[in-house]
């Protein structure tokens, strides 16, 4: 598909085209030597840090840029930018008579506090962050209690809590019978009273979608049993367990004793179901695996419109032994 558009754009008589890539960094690097007409490749995915960009303690995983030479001789360009907006990536790019690549330089160049605001961009923010302030001021539902994000001392979270009901209310027409979210992926807490949409994304920010997975009894005692001391599993309601010194016991499912060799459906966050939090259980289970593509925040948002107002206690989901 890249190379049928490079192709559009070579009839247009255009012949210098950058790729603007979420492939990460390997796969660009394969494009780059593959894929006929491209000069320079920004990419993202991976996350990647190119270069230099003279910050203690880091380092890149490459050059900046990275120049791949394609079989007929000619030099592409692959540019990442790290992550999180750390840093902005500069490339210049100079190319010859024939449209080739023939020189360049750039760098990553960290963000830092002396860097001064540009007044263009800040006026550009505020324009586009009018319709974001109201859709973060928009009311959604309302808590009758205060849902706390820190566990009590038994370890349940009542924000806990009610992620995990809303994942397993959103995933139900996959015929899942229990949901787990990582206590490291419920961010905030929620005060009682009215609940805004900008409140609900705090406590969920990342854009995670619910992952159904289907378990047996034994790995699904042993992903709970992982990890305790900071990816802890919050349970939807009806599923229990016992913490025991480095392990779980006394684990309940849906209302019963947990069958080792049965098989469960069970929903989980697309970060633990892919190994997230030291949870090698769950990236490495070979039983049916549905990414649902429902965002964690969309099933938070239904559920407290669906319950408001929410009315959420201790029930005893963690406990320890």
């Amino acid at each position: 598909s890249i190379r049928a558009e490079v192709i559009k754009f070579e009839k247009q008589g255009i012949h210098k085209i950058v790729l603007l890539s979420h492939c990460g960094y390997d796969l660009e690097q394969d494009l780059a030597k593959t894929v006929k007409g491209l000069d320079v490749i920004v990419g993202g995915h991976s996350h990647t840090l190119l270069g230099d960009p003279k910050v203690k303690d880091v380092k890149g995983d490459g050059a900046y840029p990275t120049v791949i030479t394609t079989s007929e001789g000619r030099k592409v360009l692959v540019v990442q930018a790290w992550e999180w907006g750390k840093v902005a990536g500069r490339l210049r790019v100079e190319f010859d008579a024939n449209d080739e690549v023939k020189a360049w330089d750039g760098a990553p160049v960290p963000i830092t506090a002396d860097i001064p605001e540009n007044p263009t961009i800040a006026s550009l923010y505020e324009t586009f962050n009018r319709p974001i302030a109201q859709l973060r001021g928009t009311e959604v539902g309302s808590s009758s209690v205060a849902l706390e994000k820190a566990p009590n001392t038994e370890g349940e979270s009542l924000m806990g809590n009610v992620l995990a009901d809303a994942m397993l209310a959103a995933t139900a027409k996959y015929g899942t019978v229990a949901a787990f979210t990582n206590a490291g992926g419920v961010r905030s807490s929620l005060p009682s009273g009215q609940l805004t949409y900008g409140q609900l994304i705090e406590v969920t920010p990342f854009g995670n979608t619910l992952v159904v997975l289907d378990l047996t009894g034994r790995e699904l005692v042993t992903a709970l049993g992982e990890n305790l001391a900071s990816g802890k599993l919050y349970p939807s309601k009806g599923t229990s367990y016992v913490v025991k010194g480095d392990g779980v016991a006394e684990v309940m499912v849906a209302g019963k004793r947990v069958d080792l060799d049965a098989t469960y459906t069970v929903a989980f966050n697309s970060f633990t179901a892919g190994g997230g939090d030291k949870h090698a259980v769950l990236g490495a289970a070979k039983g049916k695996r549905t990414d649902t593509g429902i965002v964690d925040l969309d099933a938070l948002i239904a559920f407290i419109k669906g319950q408001s107002p929410v009315r959420a206690s201790y029930e005893g989901r963690i406990r320890r032994g």
